[in-house]
């Protein structure tokens, strides 16, 4: 199945000038024969709420408070995903709300490292396949080693 849809994708790119656009996978993907078709809800309703849920992500996580810190300010995010979530339940709590809660703090920053890590695993990949060699072991290394001290701490 993944390599019927790495090839529609690349035919949708070919088609399209080299270019894969969203609005061109999901034109594809209406067409009840396409091997997209099924990754998608087609059912307006259920499909409506799931892009609502995904706005209301964006509009609670773009939210940012400025924080004194020692002699400076500091620009965060306002809420975070709650640390007593469970892994398939969402919400978000205030990041004022963990500053008495230190094992709280203490997941929600080395999720933060996590997703870091993530993001420059991912960019060195990105940068290895386009032949250029970053050396970002030491950044990760160090970024590890933050996330070890925050959580053993």
């Amino acid at each position: 199945m993944k390599e019927e849809i790495i090839k529609r994708l690349q035919m949708i790119e070919t088609n399209n000038g080299g270019v894969l656009r969203p609005s061109d996978v999901v034109a594809d993907a209406k067409k009840t024969d396409s091997p997209l078709h099924e990754m998608f809800d087609w059912n307006l309703q259920t499909a409506a709420e799931k892009h609502w849920m995904d706005q209301a992500r964006r509009i609670i996580t773009s939210v940012e408070v400025v924080i004194q810190h020692d002699h400076s300010a500091i620009s965060v995010v306002y809420y975070v995903r709650d640390p007593a979530a469970k892994v398939n339940e969402q919400g978000y709590v205030a990041i004022k709300s963990l500053t008495n809660d230190m094992d709280k703090a203490k997941e929600v920053a080395a999720r933060e490292f996590s997703s870091a890590m993530s993001a420059l695993h991912r960019a060195k990949a990105v940068a290895m396949a386009l032949g250029i060699s970053p050396d970002l072991d030491d950044v990760l290394f160090t970024l590890q080693q933050l996330k070890y001290k925050v959580t053993a701490d």
